[in-house]
């Protein structure tokens, strides 16, 4: 059998394979909001899983969702991204986030047509501390953000994986 004609049927079949594995996952990654939807408003245990500059990934341990949480969004400091040592860290509090802390997730939104979740991070500071900060956060200008960065980026981690399929707008 002469090699050209294989070569040819391998790649076809390698490319096939490939829109069959990304199809697969976009699939998963709808049924995911899907079911996510359902559950705007409930809190999960998560972990995180992906951190970038303008927020960080978290999979619901119960389920395998991966949703979104903004920077803007963390409750009681603001955070920047040491990108060094893949992990958040909190300006005033020096708290570090990083991948694999578990944290309690409520589901705030899931898009279907942009196949994407977003949770809020719950805040288990005492309610003393929540009520000091509230005001901080809007006096300095860095509220809430209306755009997403650009393509995520995942250390070590395919972003092709359940939960990482589809559009990030992130």
């Amino acid at each position: 059998m002469e090699a050209e004609p294989v070569e040819e049927e391998c790649k076809h079949s390698s490319e096939r394979e490939k829109l069959a594995a990304n199809a697969e996952r976009a699939s998963i990654k709808y049924k995911q909001v899907e079911y996510m939807a359902a559950r705007v408003g409930e809190q999960f245990k998560g972990v995180v899983s992906g951190l970038t500059e303008w927020g960080m990934y978290v999979e619901v341990e119960e389920n395998k969702c991966e949703g979104m949480i903004r920077i803007s969004d963390i409750p009681g400091d603001f955070f920047e991204l040491d990108k060094d040592n893949y992990r958040l860290v909190g300006q005033r509090s020096k708290r570090i986030i990083q991948f694999g802390d578990e944290l309690q997730v409520i589901v705030k939104a899931a898009n279907l047509l942009d196949r994407t979740i977003d949770f809020e991070l719950v805040d288990e500071r005492p309610m003393s501390q929540r009520r000091n900060d509230a005001p901080r956060r809007e006096e300095s200008g860095r509220g809430r953000r209306s755009e997403r960065g650009p393509e995520r980026e995942r250390g070590g981690k395919s972003s092709g994986g359940p939960g990482g399929g589809g559009k990030h707008r992130r």
